[in-house]
């Protein structure tokens, strides 16, 4: 599933490792510790299909392969060759199939079925999105032919990645390991199964919903959740069904943009520890759904992940930080308090939300707007700046465009989740 943020946060701090190094960092694109987002998904499962067993997967059978991997707003990106020419496509554990857009589908003259395959939504919704067979493509030296895709606009994500080509599902791995170096920038397919089920660091991983979902731990109780690599966003959970108390009540969260519908999620602070694999979380923040569970870039950033499918199990560890074997000691994902004004900016700083009752909402600021300058510093180049900003001021001296009225707006900042 692709989950993605607005294109600009005014939300300070985000997942980091204690007693490592901070894991903070802010990209023009997609900010990872968004309080305001907006999530554009694609299919999470294809309904009453499997179009795993239709991909032929000749190529895995005599080659590893490692090749480049691109982490941009937490999501990871690979070079994909389809007829020849290499293409920037996104590596979605979220999504069962992978996707290109009608402009692909045209330019290699692919038939694009009249039949609607049906396709989850996350937010439940089932929407019929047309599919076609891709005669071939290559990752490294890891060939797959005949492979199934959903044809899909992929406009309003190219929106935050202008170049973006498409999407790789998680079926297309179904004989093979896969490994997400964050930190290392690679990306490793390796044939056949390899993690080990007395390895203490690998858990049981299932896929019969198409996506990998392994269990979370905390206080005692477990749930399903699925690893989604195509998501920006964090940890996505119902306290309750792990029996955790919260710090304080639900806020208003981000709003996501499903193919269905769009919905706007909660966020608040969790009383103990989550264990996600060998990875431990304490406090954390998360976003309150009624929905599937998952976990999204923002955590997964800081790990090395492995998915077996023929094995079935999963691999989720702390990824090096250091040359220096002492500092690479497990440690302790925490999540710090955040802060913001209640705005959520897309591309060229255009207002794409504004959380109902927050500072912004009541400074007038509406949906498109569009952010001229912030305490007098023309927005052009300001995104890692901004975060700054937002951590040392009480409020923020905004400039607007609203068609052709220029006005001022100071928004104080508030602590939304301590």
């Amino acid at each position: 599933m692709i989950l993605l943020r607005n294109g600009v946060h005014d939300t300070g701090g985000t997942y980091g490792c204690f007693p490592a190094f901070s894991f903070v960092k802010f990209f023009p694109s997609i900010s990872p510790s968004a309080l305001i987002q907006i999530r554009i998904v694609l299919g999470v499962a294809l309904l009453g299909l499997s179009s795993c067993a239709l991909t032929d997967r000749s190529g895995l059978a005599q080659y590893e392969t490692r090749v480049p991997l691109r982490v941009d707003g937490n999501l990871p990106f690979v070079k994909v060759v389809i007829a020849g020419k290499s293409r920037d496509f996104l590596v979605d554990s979220g999504a069962s199939d992978c996707v290109i857009s009608p402009e692909m589908a045209r330019e290699l003259g692919l038939y694009v079925s009249r039949e609607k395959a049906m396709v989850k939504s996350a937010a439940g919704d089932r929407v019929p999105i047309p599919m076609a067979l891709l005669p071939a493509l290559q990752i490294g030296k890891a060939e797959f032919h005949n492979v199934p895709v959903f044809v899909y606009d992929l406009n309003s994500i190219r929106g935050h990645f202008p170049g973006l080509e498409g999407v790789i599902g998680f079926s297309i791995f179904r004989d093979a390991t896969v490994t997400f170096d964050y930190r290392g920038k690679a990306l490793t397919i390796t044939p056949g199964p390899t993690l080990q089920r007395n390895d203490p660091s690998c858990v049981p991983m299932t896929t019969r919903t198409g996506v990998p979902r392994i269990a979370l731990r905390g206080s005692g109780h477990e749930v399903p959740l699925d690893i989604d690599t195509g998501s920006t966003g964090g940890i996505e959970i119902n306290p309750g069904k792990l029996g955790m108390r919260t710090h304080a009540p639900t806020q208003p969260g981000g709003l996501s943009a499903s193919i269905g519908r769009s919905y706007r999620t909660g966020m608040t602070r969790v009383v103990g520890t989550l264990y996600l694999g060998s990875v431990e979380i304490a406090d954390p923040i998360v976003e309150v759904t009624v929905g599937d569970f998952r976990v999204g870039g923002e955590v997964l950033q800081n790990t090395i992940l492995s998915l077996d499918q023929p094995s079935q199990l999963a691999r989720v560890t702390f990824g090096k930080t250091s040359f220096l074997p002492f500092l690479n000691k497990p440690r302790k994902l925490i999540s710090p308090s955040r802060i913001g004004t209640g705005i959520g900016f897309g591309r060229g700083w255009i207002v794409v939300d504004v959380v109902p009752d927050s500072p912004a909402h009541q400074a007038g600021v509406r949906v498109g707007d569009r952010c001229i300058s912030v305490e007098d510093q023309p927005t052009e180049g300001l995104a890692d700046s901004y975060q700054q900003l937002l951590q040392s001021k009480r409020a923020l001296s905004y400039r607007f465009q609203r068609g052709s009225t220029i006005f001022d707006a100071v928004v104080p900042v508030m602590l939304q989740v301590r």
